[in-house]
């Protein structure tokens, strides 16, 4: 039986929050020298042939990540997976230089995209399910160098998508990608600046808004990566320099980052000259930290002579569970010999990184949606989004504060920190509608649900099982999943109150077997794993394990239906929402409601936020009462199927 207590309504107020800092165990720097544990098998072309290696995170089985390196001799791109077999080669022109971003909008999806330079840029999407690489054609083309060198540039400023290219005669140009459909638009807004002397390789900074590139016998040099950011020798610094007063050997070729969290990490750079690396501060003034060099094992040998190298702090599976460093090895020995190949070292031998739980994004820093796409942030019209009475108090440091939406076709808008990880627009299969979207409790991926109940995992979220098997019964569909504390688990629930475990979540009972006077539409966790709510359209609140119930609006007369629940911070109570944007609170502190206004699109989903809730409408709209910053929305800009779900970044 059910029991019933009135909803309060009382005023908006907010939370004061107090942090406190517990302090982590020392962990002694790393140091020394490294050893790789996989390589590559050797590029088809004999003599100086293997020259640079990118690095690409599957999106929701990280073992099944890839390796994209360049044999400039066979003028070839050639992919490998994480133990270094070959997995596709691609022929036809001349391929020096190689970088990648997810992410891209490519006719109107995002996709990842791989850049590769040589007499010319060519462009490849990933094609997620085959692990292979696509060309992408260009329209119109207005670079005037010839990059054998490139790195791309995603500003968090603009959310636009450049690429920086290098020439052979130490020219530099920046270009920005447009989608053009079918391509990719090649629009200079920079250069070509000349360096002075030979360059080959760079890198760019997303978040810091930073460029650095080598000059091979000389300097590592740092500009500004933004358009309008100056290019002559006052708008440069010297991050180090070859030979007397530097640490540096020539040649110096390749160049990378780590991202870490709060803008720290490292810039990584090769030194031909003594066959070593060296570790630098991605912060401030780019500190030096240390150098070391790829020592050779009775498996595995080192790396001497380096060009190329790529690194990425991520979970890449069994092997590289904190990410990978690569380097192209120009003398291939033991413990058998062959042409060039790379090398696989793991990233926690090379540099210190964050503690498990607070890792950055797999490929860069959170960026805003390009503006004027779906999804980007801005200006909307009154009434379209609401946000609290007062200006929002700072997010609790280390929390992130973002969330995701997804519509019914499947795709997924991101918002402030939170960052894009893919899309389940292909995946869905036979007019399936997406029904409900998960964070993964890392912030590091998400899950989406479909009515049929198939799990579509991306990111740090990985798939555990889903209702194929179990089968849905005739006029029932899944109506929302909710992960456990871990991450390791979930529950999907149906229409029809059916709660099926997966991993490591744990069962409560359910609604099996009773006749139900409107369908469950949400279901949430506690914060412990140990049981969760249910709620039905009727406001009918169900509680199992140790979810506490506190009422609902079972029998009561509504104005609409009730779309979701949301417990509150302590556990104790609960907020309802219903689709005019009406709030009921049960033992819950009241934040605010959309019930006395018009909406454009009925209320779709509520989700934790800070020390209250965040509303999402059909059109995309976001409706903030909590102390966490308003993010933007779709408002503006609604998508051309309805948002069905939010989830945000961290509570």
């Amino acid at each position: 039986m059910i029991r019933m207590r009135r909803a309060r309504r009382v005023p908006v107020g907010l939370l004061g929050v107090m942090l406190v800092a517990a302090a982590l165990p020392a962990r002694a720097a790393v140091s020394g020298d490294v050893r790789a544990i996989a390589e590559t098998q050797p590029v088809l072309s004999a003599s100086d042939a293997a020259d640079d290696a990118a690095i690409w995170r599957h999106p929701s089985d990280p073992g099944l990540s890839l390796v994209i390196g360049t044999d400039k001799r066979g003028g070839a791109i050639e992919v490998y997976d994480l133990s270094g077999s070959r997995l596709q080669r691609i022929t036809g022109a001349r391929a020096n230089g190689v970088d990648l971003r997810a992410g891209f909008v490519l006719g109107g999806n995002p996709v990842d995209l791989v850049a590769v330079g040589g007499d010319d840029a060519r462009f490849f999407r990933v094609d997620v399910e085959r692990r292979r690489l696509e060309p992408v054609g260009i329209g119109r083309n207005g670079s005037r160098v010839d990059p054998n060198g490139l790195c791309f540039y995603r500003s968090s400023q603009s959310g636009k998508t450049y690429l920086f290219g290098i020439g052979l005669q130490s020219e530099v140009e920046q270009l920005e990608l447009v989608d053009a459909g079918a391509g990719i638009d090649l629009v200079q807004v920079r250069g070509p600046w000349d360096l002075g002397h030979d360059a080959e390789a760079c890198v760019a900074d997303d978040e810091l808004g930073r460029l650095y590139v080598n000059e091979a016998d000389f300097d590592i040099w740092r500009y500004g990566a933004e358009p309008d950011a100056g290019t002559g020798s006052a708008d440069r610094r010297s991050v180090d320099r070859v030979g007397q007063g530097g640490h540096l050997a020539a040649d110096v070729e390749g160049l990378t980052l780590v991202y870490q969290p709060n803008g720290t990490g490292y810039l990584l750079a090769s030194s031909q000259g003594d066959d070593s690396f060296t570790v630098y501060r991605r912060e401030g003034d780019n500190a030096f930290i240390r150098k070391f060099q790829v020592e050779s094992t009775s498996k595995v040998d080192g790396c001497t002579n380096t060009d190329g190298i790529d690194a990425l702090a991520a979970d890449l599976g069994p092997a590289f569970p904190h990410g990978v460093f690569i380097c192209q090895d120009h003398h291939n020995s033991a413990p058998v010999g062959g042409n060039q190949n790379f090398k696989l070292v793991p990233l926690e031998q090379v540099v210190d990184l964050a503690p498990p739980g607070s890792a950055p994004p797999a490929t860069s820093p959170p960026l805003p949606p390009t503006p004027g796409a779906p999804g980007a942030p801005g200006a909307t019209p009154p009434g379209s989004d609401v946000s609290t009475e007062a200006p929002p108090a700072p997010s609790p440091t280390g929390a992130g504060s973002g969330y995701w939406l997804v519509d019914a076709s499947g795709r997924v808008y991101a918002f402030g920190e939170a960052t894009h990880r893919g899309d389940a627009t292909s995946r869905l299969r036979d007019g399936a509608r997406a029904a409900d979207l998960e964070s993964h409790p890392s912030g590091s991926g998400y899950w989406v649900l479909d009515e049929r109940g198939v799990v579509h995992p991306f990111g740090a979220a990985r798939h555990l099982g889903d209702l194929r098997a179990a089968g849905l019964r005739p006029g029932e569909w899944a109506a929302s999943i909710s992960a456990s504390p871990s991450g390791h688990g979930y529950m999907i629930f149906t229409s029809a109150g059916r709660a099926v475990p997966f991993g490591d979540a744990r069962f409560a009972d359910d609604l099996s077997g009773l006749r139900l006077n409107g369908p469950v539409v949400d279901s949430v966790s506690t914060t412990t794993g140990n049981g969760y709510y249910m709620v039905a359209s009727d406001g009918g609140i169900f509680a199992f394990g140790d979810a506490r119930f506190a009422g609902s609006m079972g029998g009561k007369r509504l104005n609409a239906p009730v779309r979701s629940l949301v417990p509150d911070g302590d556990g104790t109570g609960y907020w309802l929402v219903a689709s005019d944007g009406g709030v009921f609170a049960f033992d819950a502190p009241f934040r605010g409601s959309m019930g006395a206004d018009r909406l454009n699109q009925p209320v779709t989903g509520m989700v934790p936020f800070g020390s209250g809730y965040l509303m999402v409408a059909a059109d995309g709209g976001i409706f903030n009462f909590s102390d966490r910053p308003f993010s933007g929305s779709l408002g503006a800009t609604p998508p051309a199927h309805p948002v069905v779900s939010v989830t945000a970044l961290a509570r």
